[in-house]
């Protein structure tokens, strides 16, 4: 909950401090998100700010990792999830465990993908979800 709460400071905080409208990203291509499903992706990567510097939780310490992202993204109770069954959230609570028991990189589904991108997407403002998809998917640039 508290990890939960610091996230969501540091979107109202990264949101200020990179106050830029968000660009269109190019569409992705079925065989880069299949070829990063093959090889997998390394969720410990450090999320980095426009100026390719590394994001800074709201502890002032930590930086801002994919997985620490996605966590929060996956196990948020998010205002779309009103319709969600029991059997949807305990999947998101699965993908999550299998995220952090690795090893790195880990090798996920297109539709687990997708379920990332959409989670991330709903969960954080776009100088996250910038970074965020573009580790998740090489095809955007």
């Amino acid at each position: 909950m508290i990890r939960t709460l610091s996230l969501s400071i540091l979107l109202a905080a990264s949101l200020a401090a990179f106050g830029q409208a968000p660009t269109s990203p190019s569409p992705s291509t079925p065989k880069a998100a299949e070829k990063k499903a093959e090889t997998g992706i390394n969720f410990s990567q450090v999320l980095k700010t426009d100026d390719d510097k590394p994001m800074i939780d709201i502890d002032g310490k930590t930086q801002l990792t994919l997985l620490s992202v996605v966590e929060v993204a996956l196990l948020a109770n998010l205002p779309s999830d009103q319709g969600l069954s029991g059997q949807q959230k305990f999947d998101l609570y699965e993908l999550m465990r299998k995220i952090k028991a690795g090893p790195q990189p880990v090798k996920l589904s297109e539709p687990d993908l997708t379920t990332l991108r959409d989670r991330v997407g709903k969960a954080f403002g776009p100088s996250i979800v910038g970074p965020a998809w573009k580790m998740l998917d090489p095809a955007l640039k």
